[in-house]
This record gives structure tokens, sequence and C-alpha cells, in this order.
């Protein structure tokens, strides 16, 4: 056989190969989507239903994770992870107490706490660090097994942080899997005030990310457009008919949720 011809052979094999490993690619894909991925029913739900309003309400619950915008559960950080156990107990289960004068947290409370809210994904004990300093905020005792406020000092000035946010849902839509699997899909618009960082009044400005509100950019309501803004914040249903000139600028949140013995577990956030 001339080189030339077992060149071509060669050639022929490796495209075959290629070929073959391609379609067996395609087709492992194929029976992921058939037998797992495939959605087998979507049922938009009534927002006064139960499962509507029951999963509605634990978007509340993730808040702390606003300034992430967009993120999947298994990218978050470890120290992301323990942050949110802090304020979301702080803000509200009350069970915790972190912020506590000689509070000693139990390590199996925090990763007990955290599985309420994101099922098995996973959570280490370590130090819970201030996002500024990188210092212990809350020190981890591994022998002992708990949290206690650190001694160090930190003297830096307080954290900024958003006052006023607002959540407004617009669909919940329930969806079933080939592989039995349950997730909820909940659609809503967020308006987000100023930030503030000491005594905070009534929101100036409305904006439709937490970026936004960061950088001071993009406000699409402003209290300069109204002589009587602060009328506005007596009710809710008055911060809602703000909220009805502008949502149609606003960006849409999606909050998948997986459903697993009547719980709810976050999966992602998307926005779009």
């Amino acid at each position: 056989m001339s080189k030339r011809k077992k060149i071509e052979k060669k050639n022929k094999i490796i495209a075959i190969s290629v070929i073959s490993l391609f379609s067996l690619i395609i087709l492992i894909l194929f029976f992921k989507w058939l037998l797992f991925d495939r959605v087998v029913e979507s049922v938009n739900l009534d927002l006064n239903s139960e499962d509507a309003i029951n999963v509605v309400y634990k978007t509340n619950m993730y808040s702390y994770f606003d300034y992430l915008g967009e993120y999947d559960v298994s990218s978050l950080s470890n120290q992301e992870k323990l942050w949110f156990v802090v304020e979301t107990d702080d803000l509200y289960d009350k069970t915790l107490n972190f912020y506590s004068e000689g509070s000693l947290v139990s390590a199996e409370d925090v990763i007990e706490f955290y599985k309420r809210y994101f099922g098995d994904s996973e959570i280490e004990n370590e130090d819970i660090l201030c996002p500024i300093d990188n210092k212990p905020i809350f020190e981890y005792n591994s022998k002992e097994g708990y949290y206690k406020y650190s001694d160090n000092s930190h003297l830096h000035g307080g954290i900024s942080y958003i006052y006023d946010k607002y959540s407004y849902p617009i669909s919940v839509e329930k969806i079933r899997k080939a592989n039995g699997d349950i997730l909820y899909e909940v659609k809503m618009n967020k308006m987000f005030g100023d930030y503030c960082t000491d005594i905070c009044g009534i929101t100036s400005n409305f904006y439709g990310t937490y970026e936004d509100s960061l950088n001071k950019e993009n406000s699409l309501i402003s209290s300069n457009e109204y002589e009587d803004w602060e009328d506005y914040f007596t009710s809710n249903e008055k911060v809602e008919s703000l909220y009805n000139k502008i949502k149609d600028e606003l960006p849409v949140y999606t909050y998948v949720f997986e459903e697993v013995d009547n719980f709810y577990f976050l999966i992602e956030v998307k926005i779009s």
C-alpha cells in the first residue's frame, strides 16, 4: 500500500471515529433530555393559590443575595453562604441570634439553617469575615463547634445598604420534568431604593436593579417629579401605584425552585 493510501485510510478512520463520538454524545444528550430534562407538564398558577403564595413568599428569604443579580446556588462562595445564614436569620428567623452580645451559635445549627433554604447544597463552618477588611466578624471555634462575635475591633465605617425594596410577582409556573422533579419558576419585578449608611429616610429614587442603585444610575422614578412624594409611602397600595407607572421598564427576575417533600429549595436566579 502506498504512503498516500495509508494516509487517506488513517484520515478516514479518524473521521469515522470523530463522527461516531459526536453521534454518541448527541445520543446521550437526547436520552438525557428524554428521560430527565424533558418538561412533561407546565401549569401557570393563580397568584392567589396556596402554592403560588408560598413560593412567592419564599423569594423574600433570599433578599440578601440581591446584590449578586443573577446567580446559581452552585457558584456561591462559602463566605456568601455563611453571611446568608447570618443576615437571613437576623431579618426573618431570629433563632441563631448572631448579633446578640455574648451569644454562642452552634455550628450544627448554622448548617441546619442553610439546608432549610438550599437543601443538600454544601456549606462549611469557618470564620465569617468582614467584607470590607477581611477580618473575622464571627470567629469559629472548631474544637467546641460554635461561633462567637469577634473581640477584634473594626474601625471602618458602616456598610451601606438599600432601603425601601419592593417585589411584585408577575407569574408562577409549576413544571414537572420527565424524571419526576417538580420546579417552580417565579417571575417578578423589583424596585430598589437608595443606599443608606446611617439614619434612613424615605428613598428619593427607585431603580430596577441592585447594581443601578449602587451606582446611582438609571433611576426609573424620582422624587423630583412629584410634589407629594412622601404621600406615596403611607400605604403599600400607594407605593404600588408608583410601581405601576414604571413596571414595563423593570427587568424580570426569575427564581427557580425545586420542590422536595413540600419544601422549596432555590436553584438559580435569572434576570431578563
